[in-house]
């Protein structure tokens, strides 16, 4: 089994104090072995999401994470869409939480989904979007990389208060390795670098 037994938190580790672990408190008493821990990165908006998520080794599902008390607050069953977690972005602008899925045990892609923040119910389900997803600071914008064996598929979809809408794609024969989000240089959003793992080539995107 992948995966390590528990999370270790250290409260205030940039002060200088003696420090000590904390362990978050399972909802049902038991210790399942942790695959992954998704923390909401810092965004240009003032919004601070107040939990996270743990996905625990071959389960179909998230245990929602209280951050300030470090305790498991709800589990999230996924099985009705054969969704073990394997990556995960967050939107501030309307509370959205994109999840990259793939089968328990062949790892294989089943799709993305999109939950709600506050209610942690899926409010969406596409397994034809292959990829990880990437959201831009100002949380408008998201960018799954779909890599085919044709070459790598860059879809580009809106953040709205009804979901996601699909704007555009863009098809490439770069192996992108790396992207990255910069302020626009003509609008008050942001555009998109891909980095190449074989090439020099940078790829642009205007979104």
């Amino acid at each position: 089994d992948q995966g390590v037994k528990t999370i270790q938190v250290i409260r205030d580790a940039s002060q200088k104090r003696k420090h000590h672990t904390v362990h978050p408190e399972p909802i049902d008493g038991q210790f399942d072995l942790v695959r992954d821990l998704f923390m909401p990165p810092v965004q240009d908006m003032s919004h601070v999401f107040k939990y996270g998520y743990v996905s625990h080794t071959n389960q179909r599902g998230l245990y929602k994470l209280d951050l300030a008390n470090m305790r498991y607050v709800r589990s999230i069953d996924l099985a009705p869409y054969n969704c073990v977690p394997r990556s995960m972005q967050f939107s501030a602008l309307y509370g959205l939480v994109m999840v990259e899925c793939e089968e328990a045990i062949t790892g294989r892609a089943t799709g993305q989904l999109v939950m709600d923040a506050l209610t942690d119910s899926v409010v969406s389900q596409k397994p034809e979007l292959l990829g990880k997803p990437y959201v831009a600071p100002n949380s408008r914008t998201v960018v799954t990389i779909d890599r085919g064996l044709e070459g790598v598929t860059l879809v580009v979809q809106q953040i709205t208060d009804n979901g996601l809408k699909f704007m555009f794609d863009v098809k490439t024969t770069l192996n992108i390795s790396d992207v990255t989000f910069y302020p626009s240089q003509t609008t008050h959003g942001y555009d998109l670098y891909a980095s190449a793992v074989d090439k020099e080539d940078i790829l642009f995107l205007n979104l």
